[in-house]
């Protein structure tokens, strides 16, 4: 049998690779969030997951708001999107718990190879 060639590793996270589906049919990123993409007894899970705005959005890490959406970790840590819609309102936004500070948001001294002070 032929072997798929590996993947990087990504997030398993709302919306990409996980799914929660509850007991009448609907569809949610996580068993978190309170609102549902839709529902298997309508078209099965295969259309909601690949059809949902919602879910499709989930697996666009690099349109995620705030921090996460500028991080080089987004593509394989993405974040709780369910603890940012819970703290923020916005399931893209930035997952309040993420102590890390993504590079692009770095000051210039605080990156690697960046004097920490300026020349005289």
């Amino acid at each position: 049998m032929p072997q798929r060639p590996p993947r990087p590793p990504i997030d398993i996270n709302s919306g990409r690779g996980f799914a929660f589906v509850d007991h009448l049919g609907h569809v949610y990123p996580s068993g978190f969030f309170p609102e549902h993409c839709g529902n298997v007894k309508e078209g099965g899970f295969r259309e909601v997951y690949r059809t949902s705005e919602l879910l499709r959005s989930l697996r666009r890490p690099e349109r995620f708001h705030g921090k996460c959406g500028v991080c080089e970790f987004n593509d394989v840590c993405g974040g709780s999107r369910s603890h940012a819609y819970a703290v923020t309102g916005d399931i893209l936004g930035s997952d309040p718990t993420c102590a890390y500070l993504p590079e692009a948001l770095r000051a210039p001294t605080q990156r690697p190879g960046h004097a920490t002070s300026a020349p005289a």
